[in-house]
């Protein structure tokens, strides 16, 4: 029997500032009206990618606070990432920030190990500190730097393994649950370098949203964004490969 349980579906607030080039704010669940429990392995097996776009836009977008404002408070509404928390209680958004831009590296670096030339190397090894650079040995202190920094999460926000009963009461199914997100969220992240899956940017130029694939050459998330870039590239006069390439037509 499960008696960790994660919810979905508060109203958070989000408070953010920027001073001296420095991010500080606080976090707080305002409503908890239409909070419910929810099985984030089995109903959102992609929130770990969701988790990683907010921490891109933290590294990249680091003076729009409106912005990044209102894509924490959609990311905290749709997944409550922070556990054991209580209503109206107010808590530093420090080290949700911290994690989020941490799991952004760790996307990126598993896209450079899929051969993905979106990603830059020198960008990713200078934001993570305490990397010692030797010559030509970049990728292997940045890949030794995310396997520890996924088992040390791992050890910390452990998944329970469980036997659970089926139908009958001598058919049993063995049983991942996380006791909280961030164990969800690390588990799918350590799950997905064991499988060997690709994670990729979708090609449709209007999406680009992240999205785990078991096939190389696929470029789309959905097959609606396929159909969609295919208008919109015959729409605009645009090649497949311009389209993927980002270039807006004037």
């Amino acid at each position: 029997m499960n008696d960790y349980k994660i919810f979905r579906g508060d109203e958070w607030d989000v408070n953010l500032s920027l001073s001296k080039n420095h991010l500080s704010g606080t976090l707080k669940i305002l409503n908890t009206n239409n909070r419910r429990i929810y099985k984030p392995l089995s109903e959102t097996p992609d929130v770990f990618l969701r988790f990683s776009e907010i921490g891109s836009l933290y590294w990249e977008q680091p003076k729009e606070i409106e912005i990044l404002k209102e894509k924490t408070q959609q990311f905290l509404n749709n997944f409550s990432y922070i556990n054991d928390f209580n209503f109206n209680q107010e808590v530093s958004i420090n080290s949700f920030i911290e994690e989020a831009k941490t799991t952004s590296n760790i996307i990126s670096i598993i896209k450079l190990n899929n051969k993905d030339k979106s990603p830059n190397i020198s960008l990713i090894f200078n934001r993570i500190t305490g990397l010692s650079e030797q010559k030509n040995e970049k990728e292997d202190a940045l890949n030794k730097w995310m396997i520890n920094k996924i088992q040390e999460n791992l050890e910390n926000e452990p998944c329970i393994h469980q036997i659970e009963t089926r139908n009958s009461s001598k058919s049993y199914n063995l049983t991942v649950n996380p006791k909280s997100l961030k164990a969800a969220i690390w588990f799918q992240i350590a799950n997905i370098i064991i499988s060997k899956k690709y994670i990729k940017d979708c090609s449709y130029l209007l999406c680009k949203k992240l999205y785990f694939t078991t096939r190389s050459n696929r470029n789309y998330c959905s097959s609606s964004c396929q159909t969609r870039a295919k208008s919109y590239r015959a729409y605009h006069n645009l090649s497949t490969e311009l389209s993927n390439k980002n270039i807006k037509p004037e």
